[in-house]
């Protein structure tokens, strides 16, 4: 150390004295003190940075008044400014200006002194320092921090510029405060934040209130964001729940610390050390308080911890506050037990005088609210934070308090929300793993957390209302809560679901409600949830009527069954329910007790006792006695199943003709031998007919019931006329399905013989494989015959200008000579098969014969068929019978009746005649041609002769074709014919003994193609005669 700076040092005492004792002197003293300090240490060169000792001291004798002197520091700002000080003078005009804010006659007189001074920044700001830590003025405070922050900014760096703004805001926070409470925070004017966070702590919000109004312009930004994470830091605090225990039933085990907390008396002894966090006694191990052991912990009755044995206790038992040596100096909470054994303990090794006081200061302790406080220490305020807690909390209103200091913007109201969100996990309910169920947690009051979470829920609808934003999770939560605030009401709390009430929770929530029949707590949970109704409403409509709540039922099913028209195709699922239930019920009810019930109510509406109730309480005397009764039902035969009780059966019809199918109507009336009914309801509602066939006819039809359902039609309706298109519509039906015989049955009871005569041919000729197989179903055209006959018997014919439509009647109707010409077909038929038959028992290949003829050969042709098949009936008669002539007729008669072509059915005899070298048979063939009497035999029989020829020549048959082409009546074709044998010479002649030249030409070229050159040279020869002609 330097000797001038060792003097300053010697003399630093002596400038205490002045500042301490300035306050009672005369004005002119102590600037005149000063200013011969200050001279003082000009003449004995003491260097700058130690002269700024002397003007801090000078100006704490300035400012630290109460009321400043602007004349007296003039004066003294004259006396003490040299020649060299004038430049700061002049430029104090200017800065003048900009301190007009201060209102305050003293700091303008500060400013003016520090700023003629004419000191360097460096030596300022040192001084500044000085005053910092030394004024406790607040007024003054805030001059010199202005002053710094005005004026030598540019001289500060970014951390010395951040700690003066610091301070000015602090300077600004005590201001705002209490005159009594300024002093205390002195210590803090650095850390305004630790301000604000012990007035958070102690619930001065009023005050802080007014301290961030006033601060609200020297705040920035991202001070404002520390803030508010602040501000929603005990905000949480404020809806903190405390611990729950996760199992209901007290553990057996205990921590270390805690059993060795009695004596062998069984009286509580403190233990010597304060036991570790980690030893003390867990919240789940207990139930109530061990201090008092009267209070059962609740969300009311909150769980604490003595910072000094460990134990669990409640809050009335943990009222007082002391150091445990483990916490530093912070008072925490302790038990009632703990806070005595300590006072005797500390009041027993006193003196009397000094146990007196040590009383009196406990006394005073245990009137005096606690105050939390924070320090420079950062260990102290960790400490301090750690056992923090509100002593009401969860409070809503103080975390909305709290909030209201927020700024505006969306982590305020997500916040919120998120806070309902955690509120609402704490409600879902624990698992016992061990019973493997899910129960309620005993110690919630569900009813005021719910009522939080609405608050917290609608304080952020507000407030995203008001900076524009979404309300969508705002009303989510709402309607959880709804939902929450249903299931507690209705003594549910355990239904609350773990994974929470999102889509899936909220449906197995609706189910198990369902399941417990808390109907309209089920009812409540689908509404606010926005969740389908039906299922409630159905399972609410089944449980009342398998209780025999009919009425009721039907009001509950009304709710979720639509009603009217159009009917549904098929029956609702849980119609076909309501109808099992009511069948189920009727079979298994006494009829005694059915019986008696109908004695005392006539209406179904004055229905007030159960029927089921009845019997029910009937069989329990029964069965008090031994006798165990069982129900004998009467089987119905018709259809299925025994018969339904009156009762049941008018309220099974209640509910299929309000809300069923037509379908489901009709099948329930079968079901339960009520053919009629179903008749009826066919006849009235003019059903599908498709339906009439399903529903009505088919089921008949399967329980051999047609004859009977035949009989309720004809009963509605003698004529059939208005059952005329369901009948035809089934008609229809059963042959697409190949039902014949049943569509036989029909025709029978529709009267419709032509229609039967057709299904009887149908008969006859199905499943034959040869003519003897239809010789064996000759019944069935003897059946179709009579029909047909009958058909004639008892028509009553119109004249022809004067008939309608013969087919829109319920049976077909015919022309008679169209019915005359079916039964001719059927008797030409019968003498066809009986023809046939006799030619395959007298082992004759008809079937083979018709297949080689006419392939494919589908089946036995009849006359029954197409022309096609006729025409092969035709042929196959001719060339089966033992000869030509025997079988000429049959053929001929077919070829008459269904006028068949001549020449083709007689080319086709000719041609397999031919094929099988049976020549006689075709000269007979031409024969009974020409006798037949058909018109233009000659041509015929010429045409038949050429295709036989053709067919021999193809064989080579040249020696048998001469008697054939002899009985050629035509020129041409018998001179076509020779050449087309091969017998030219034969050829020649006869067209040189007629002089046709033509053929002779036609020869020759043959000839020469055959290479007879005979023939050759007698056509040239006759050419060229013909020529010279």
């Amino acid at each position: 150390m330097g000797a001038d700076d060792d003097l300053a040092h010697r003399h630093q005492p002596s400038h205490f004295q002045p500042t301490q004792l300035g306050a009672n002197w005369p004005d002119p003293v102590p600037s005149l003190l000063s200013e011969l300090c200050l001279e003082w240490a000009e003449l004995h060169a003491i260097p700058t940075r130690a002269q700024h000792l002397i003007d801090s001291r000078y100006f704490m004798l300035l400012l630290q008044r109460d009321e400043p002197d602007l004349s007296a520091a003039t004066k003294s700002l004259k006396t003490t400014c040299r020649p060299h000080m004038l430049p700061p003078i002049r430029s104090l005009l200017s800065l003048l200006l900009s301190f007009l804010l201060y209102t305050q006659l003293f700091e303008i007189s500060g400013h003016i002194i520090m700023t003629t001074l004419g000191l360097r920044s460096g030596c300022i700001l040192s001084i500044c320092d000085d005053l910092l830590v030394q004024l406790t003025s607040l007024p003054s405070l805030k001059f010199v921090i202005s002053l710094l922050l005005n004026c030598y900014t540019i001289s500060l760096g970014p951390d010395a510029l951040e700690h003066y703004k610091m301070v000015q805001l602090g300077v600004e926070v005590l201001s705002c405060l209490p005159g009594p409470e300024q002093s205390q925070y002195l210590t803090l004017i650095g850390q305004p934040l630790l301000v604000l966070e012990e007035l958070i702590m102690n619930t001065h919000l009023e005050l802080l209130e007014r301290v961030l109004a006033s601060i609200s312009l020297l705040v920035s930004p991202r001070l404002r964001g520390t803030l508010d994470d602040l501000l929603r830091k005990y905000a949480e605090r404020a809806l903190d729940m405390g611990r729950f225990p996760n199992q209901l039933e007290e553990r057996l085990d205990v921590s270390l610390a805690v059993s060795e907390l009695a004596s062998n008396s069984g009286e509580f002894v403190m233990p010597d050390t304060a036991p570790q966090k980690s030893q003390w006694m867990r919240d789940e191990e207990v139930t109530e308080c061990k201090c008092c052991r009267s209070i059962v912990f609740s969300m009311f009755n909150r769980r604490h911890h003595c910072r000094r044995c460990g134990r669990v206790v409640c809050a009335v038992c943990s009222t007082r506050r002391m150091q445990v040596s483990s916490y530093g100096d912070v008072s925490v909470r302790v038990c009632d037990d703990c806070y005595s054994q300590t006072v005797c303990s500390e009041v027993s090794s006193r003196s009397i005088e000094s146990k007196s006081s040590l009383e009196a200061e406990l006394k005073a302790a245990d009137t005096q609210v606690y105050l939390w406080r924070l320090n420079n220490d950062v260990v102290h305020n960790s400490t301090v934070r750690e056992e923090f807690s509100y002593e009401y909390a969860p409070s809503v209103s103080l975390c909305l308090a709290i909030l209201k200091l927020h700024s505006d913007n969306l982590a305020y109201p997500r916040f919120l929300l998120n806070s309902c969100k955690y509120m609402m996990q704490r409600l879902w309910r624990e698992v016992d793993t061990r019973a493997m169920s899910k129960v309620a947690n005993t110690e919630v009051d569900y009813n005021l957390v719910i009522q939080m979470v609405r608050s917290l829920a609608l304080a952020a609808k507000v407030k995203y209302s008001q900076l524009g934003s979404s309300v969508a999770e705002c009303d989510r939560l709402l309607s959880e809560a709804d939902v929450l605030t249903t299931l507690v009401q209705a003594g549910c709390a355990d239904l609350i679901p773990v994974q929470g009430l999102n889509d899936a929770g909220l449906r197995v929530v609706r189910d198990l409600l369902v399941d417990k029949e808390l109907w309209l707590a089920a009812m409540d949970v689908s509404t606010k949830a926005g969740l389908d109704k039906t299922g409630v409403w159905a399972a609410w409509g089944k449980a009342c009527l398998r209780a025999g709540c009919w009425w009721e039922a039907r009001d509950r099913f009304s709710h979720c069954l639509e009603p009217g028209d159009p009917r549904p195709a098929r029956n609702p699922p849980l119609l076909n329910d309501i109808v099992q239930i009511l069948v189920t019920g009727a079979y298994n009810m006494d009829p005694g007790s059915i019986e008696a019930h109908k004695s005392r109510n006539t209406e179904f509406t004055s229905v007030v006792s159960c029927p089921a109730v009845l019997h029910t309480l009937a069989s329990l005397k029964d069965i008090t006695r031994g006798i165990y009764p069982q129900t004998n039902v009467a089987e119905n035969t018709v259809i299925i199943g025994p018969k339904l009780d009156s009762l049941f059966y008018a309220e099974c019809r209640y509910y299929l003709s309000t809300y069923g199918s037509h379908a489901g109507i009709l099948a329930f009336y079968l079901q339960h031998d009520d053919l009629s009914s179903a008749l009826r309801h066919v006849f009235a509602r003019k059903l599908d007919p498709e339906i009439f066939y399903n529903i009505v006819y088919i089921p008949c039809l399967r329980h051999d019931m047609i004859a009977d359902l035949h009989l309720e039609m004809t009963l509605l309706d003698s004529s059939l006329d208005k059952w005329k298109h369901y009948l035809c519509h089934v008609c229809l039906q059963l042959e697409r399905r190949g039902l014949l015989n049943v569509l036989y049955q029909l025709q029978l009871f529709m009267k419709d013989n032509v229609r039967a005569a057709m299904s009887c041919i149908r008969f006859y000729k199905a499943g034959a494989r040869s003519y003897s197989d239809l010789a064996t179903n000759l019944r069935h055209l003897h059946l179709a015959q009579k029909h047909l006959e009958d058909e004639l018997a008892t028509g009553r014919w119109e004249a022809p200008d004067q008939q309608a439509d013969l087919s829109s009647g319920l049976s077909m109707k015919l022309k008679p000579w169209e019915v005359n010409q079916h039964i001719s077909t059927i008797l030409r038929q019968m003498e066809v098969n009986k023809f046939l038959h006799i030619c395959e028992i007298e082992r004759r290949p008809v079937l083979q014969l018709a297949a080689q003829l006419f392939p494919p050969l589908t089946g036995v042709p009849t006359l029954f068929g197409s022309n096609s098949e006729r025409l092969q009936l035709a042929v196959l008669v001719v060339l089966c019978g033992k000869n030509v002539e025997e079988a000429f007729g049959l053929s001929f008669r077919i070829i008459q009746d269904y006028h068949l072509k001549v020449s083709r059915v007689f080319c086709l005899v000719g041609s397999k005649l031919a094929s099988d070298n049976r020549i006689v048979e075709i000269e007979q063939l031409i024969g009974s041609i020409q006798r037949s009497g058909t018109s233009d035999p000659s041509v015929i029989c010429d045409e038949v002769l050429g295709v036989s020829l053709q067919v021999l020549a193809e064989k080579n048959e040249l020696e048998a074709v001469e008697p054939l082409v002899r009985l050629i009546t035509d020129l041409d074709k018998k001179v076509s014919a020779y050449i087309h044998c091969r017998q030219l010479k034969s050829a020649y002649l006869l067209a040189v003994k007629n002089n046709r030249l033509e053929d002779v030409r036609r020869i020759l070229h043959e000839a020469e193609q055959l290479g007879q050159t005979k023939i050759q040279q007698l056509c040239m020869k006759k050419l060229e005669q013909g020529s010279h002609t």
